[in-house]
């Protein structure tokens, strides 16, 4: 099983050698085409989790928040634009290490 880091094209080869195992929230269609969006949305939701150590019910709320910025397909490029926030190449991950009790949406963009 590939890491969260690894590329997208390695987690679509491996979903499409092993589609029993295939995580969840990664869409594969009808004809076996598979979603390099969602596997990209769930990285990134993955890699920002909290830490191990935060109370489940902060990471559900975690969770929650962001399942409802990627559920639409909009909502994130709208998060961006309202908060004048420009996303920079490159990969510079940590977990969320916002106050989980206030979370909103914007603090997850």
């Amino acid at each position: 099983m590939p890491t969260l880091w690894d590329p997208t094209e390695m987690w679509a080869m491996w979903i499409d050698q092993n589609p029993d195992h295939c995580p969840r929230g990664i869409v594969v269609m009808p004809d076996g085409h598979i979603s390099m969006r969602s596997i990209r949305g769930m990285q990134l939701i993955k890699r920002r989790n909290p830490r191990h150590e935060a109370v489940e019910q902060h990471r559900m709320q975690y969770l929650f928040l962001a399942a409802q910025l990627f559920a639409s397909p909009s909502a994130y490029w709208h998060a961006l634009w309202r908060l004048h926030v420009t996303v920079v190449p490159g990969q510079s991950w940590a977990p969320c290490a916002c106050l989980i009790a206030n979370l909103t949406i914007d603090n997850l963009v």
